[in-house]
C-alpha cells in the first residue's frame, strides 16, 4: 500500500473594505503630518512613507509603489524649519553622536537645496503640504503658503474646489494641528484669536469659531461632492509634550558646574544685579511685588526664583540705571518651553548672560503654554461639534488621547521615561532616536510612527463604518537615524 498527499488547502483571500462607506477615491487633506515632513525636509523617500502613502498603497493595494502626493524634487531636503525663504539650502536635521565617548546624541543641520517640486501629479490623492493651514484650502488668492502656491504654479483656484471636483468617494482631514502650531513654534509672537482672515499669517492663532466655520465648511463641500461621502477627522494632539518642546529645568546650576562655567557667569553677571539693585534703591517706593528680580546663579535668593536659563521678556518693567535701559531678562522658569533646535546653542552662544538671553521667539513663557493648550481644548471641541452634526457620516480619531497614552509615566525632572506602546515585544516611545515614533526634527513622525498612527486611524475606521481593514505591522518601518562622528 502507498500512501497519498493532499494539498493544504489555500486560504481564499478575505476582500477588506468598509461595509457603509467607498473607499475607492479616497483623498487627503492636510499638512506636514500627512505630507511626508520627517527630519524637517520633504523628499521623495520620505513622502511614500507618508500616512496617506502607507494607507493607499499598503492598506488598499498591497503594492507600496505608487506616488499619490506632492512629491519634490529635492534628494537631500529643504528644511523647512530652517529656511526663510524657497531659495536657501539649509537642509535635514540628523541625530549625531559626538566622536568623543559622550552618549547623547545631538541635532545638526545638513547641507540642503532650493527647494523644488516635481510635476503635478495626475494621480494626486494626498492634498498635504508642508505647514499648510485650514484657510490654506478655503480661501482665493492666499499666498501664505509658499509650497502650495509653488506647487500649482501660482494658479488662483481654490484648493478645495481642486479636490471636489475630483469627486471624492471618501477623505481624511488632518486639519487645525498645524493652525495651532504655527503659532507655538514661532514663540507665541503671533496675533492671538484672528478673524479678519486676510489679516491671518502662520504664526497667528485663527478665532475658533473661524476654524469651526471653515472646517464644517471643507466637510460640507466634500460631502456633497458625491453620493454617501463619508470622512474620518483626527483632532489634534499636545503637541507641546513632543520632542521639540523642552521643559526648562529648574536649577541649570549643576548643568553649569558641570561646564566648568559656574563661577565665571557669577562674574560676569554682577554688574547687571549691581545696576539693578543701584536703581531700587534709588526709587524705594516701587512695591517688592512690581520689582524684577535679579539673575542668581548661585546668589541668596534659592526659593524665590528659579535658575533656568537666561530669556528676554519684552512684558517686564522697564528699569533705567543712569539713562541705561536695562535689558528685558529674567530666567525662564518651570514649565516654560524652549525649542530642540534651540538646545545645541544653550552654554556655547546662548541663555547663560543678558547679553546673549533667548530671544522671544525660541521659547514659550508659561502664559503662552496655557494658551496654546487652552487652543487645542477648543479646536478639539469644534472638531467633535463638526462630527456630531454630520448624522454619521463623519468620525473622529482620538489622537490627542492615543499620545496621552504613549507619554503617560514620562517624567523629565524625575528622568522616567514614557510608557510608550509595545508591539510584539518593540518599544514604541514618544521620542527622538533609538526606539523612538519622532523624526530627528522633534515634530514629525518617523516612518515606523507613521505606521503606528495610521493604525488607530484604520482602527476607527473599522469600528465607525463596519470594517474589516487590516493592520499594518509598524515593524516593518524604520525608525530615525543617527550618525557617528562630528563636534558637539
Amino acid at each position: 500500500f502507498s500512501c497519498t498527499y493532499e494539498d493544504p488547502e489555500i486560504p481564499a483571500d478575505v476582500e477588506r473594505n468598509l461595509m457603509d462607506a467607498d473607499l475607492s477615491n479616497t483623498m487627503f487633506l492636510g499638512s506636514s503630518l500627512f505630507s511626508g515632513v520627517s527630519g524637517g525636509v520633504l523628499t521623495p523617500t520620505s513622502s511614500f512613507t507618508s500616512i496617506p502613502q502607507i494607507f493607499l498603497n499598503s492598506v488598499m493595494s498591497d503594492n507600496g509603489l505608487e506616488d499619490f502626493s506632492a512629491t519634490t524634487d529635492n534628494l537631500l531636503g529643504f528644511n523647512v524649519y530652517e529656511n526663510t525663504n524657497l531659495t536657501q539650502d539649509i537642509g535635514p536635521y540628523h541625530l549625531i553622536y559626538p566622536s568623543d565617548a559622550d552618549t547623547t546624541f545631538f541635532q545638526r543641520t545638513m547641507v540642503g537645496e532650493p527647494f523644488s517640486y516635481g510635476g503635478i501629479n495626475e494621480n494626486l490623492k494626498n492634498y498635504a503640504f508642508p505647514k499648510a493651514q485650514i484657510l490654506d484650502f478655503t480661501e482665493n488668492n492666499r499666498s501664505e503658503n509658499p509650497f502650495i502656491s509653488r506647487y500649482f504654479n501660482n494658479s488662483n483656484v481654490q484648493l478645495l474646489d481642486r479636490i471636489t471636483s475630483q469627486n471624492p468617494s471618501f477623505f481624511m482631514l488632518n486639519l487645525g494641528y498645524e493652525d495651532l502650531l504655527g503659532f507655538a513654534i514661532n514663540g507665541g509672537e503671533g496675533e492671538l484669536e484672528v478673524v479678519t482672515l486676510s489679516n491671518h499669517t502662520y504664526r497667528d492663532l485663527l478665532e475658533v469659531g473661524q476654524f469651526e466655520q471653515k472646517l464644517q465648511f471643507i466637510t460640507d463641500e466634500l460631502r456633497a461632492s458625491g453620493n454617501n461621502v463619508k470622512g474620518v477627522l483626527i483632532n489634534i494632539p499636545d503637541f507641546l509634550k513632543f520632542p521639540y518642546f523642552l521643559k526648562v529645568g529648574h536649577d541649570m546650576r549643576p548643568y553649569l558646574v558641570a561646564h566648568g562655567i559656574w563661577p565665571e557667569l557669577i562674574q560676569l553677571i554682577r554688574p547687571f544685579n549691581n545696576k539693578l539693585t543701584d536703581y531700587y534703591s534709588d526709587n524705594p517706593s516701587i512695591p517688592f511685588p512690581d520689582r524684577r528680580r535679579p539673575l542668581d546663579y548661585g546668589l541668596p535668593f534659592e526659593g524665590l526664583q528659579s535658575y533656568g536659563w537666561i530669556v528676554t521678556d519684552e512684558e517686564l518693567v522697564e528699569v533705567i540705571h543712569n539713562g541705561e535701559s536695562l535689558p528685558k531678562v529674567r530666567h525662564a522658569v518651570l514649565d516654560e518651553l524652549i525649542f530642540y533646535n534651540t538646545e545645541s546653542t544653550l552654554i556655547d552662544s546662548r541663555g547663560t548672560l543678558p547679553s546673549n538671553a533667548l530671544s522671544e521667539n525660541q521659547y514659550l513663557k508659561l502664559s503662552q503654554v496655557l494658551e496654546v493648550r487652552s487652543q487645542i481644548s477648543k479646536y478639539n471641541q469644534a472638531i467633535e461639534r463638526v462630527v456630531s452634526q454630520s448624522n454619521g457620516d463623519l468620525i473622529m480619531v482620538d489622537i490627542h488621547a492615543y499620545f496621552e497614552e504613549l507619554f503617560q509615566g514620562f517624567d523629565v525632572f524625575l528622568e522616567q521615561p514614557a510608557d510608550g506602546a509595545n508591539l510584539e515585544g518593540a518599544l514604541f516611545l514618544p521620542t527622538i532616536g533609538k526606539l523612538g515614533i519622532f523624526s530627528a526634527d522633534g515634530i514629525n513622525l518617523n516612518p515606523r510612527g507613521n505606521a503606528l498612527l495610521l493604525n488607530k486611524v484604520i482602527e476607527a475606521m473599522n469600528i465607525g463604518f463596519n470594517g474589516n481593514l487590516k493592520l499594518i505591522n509598524p515593524n516593518d518601518f524604520a525608525g530615525t537615524p543617527t550618525r557617528l562622528g562630528g563636534n558637539r
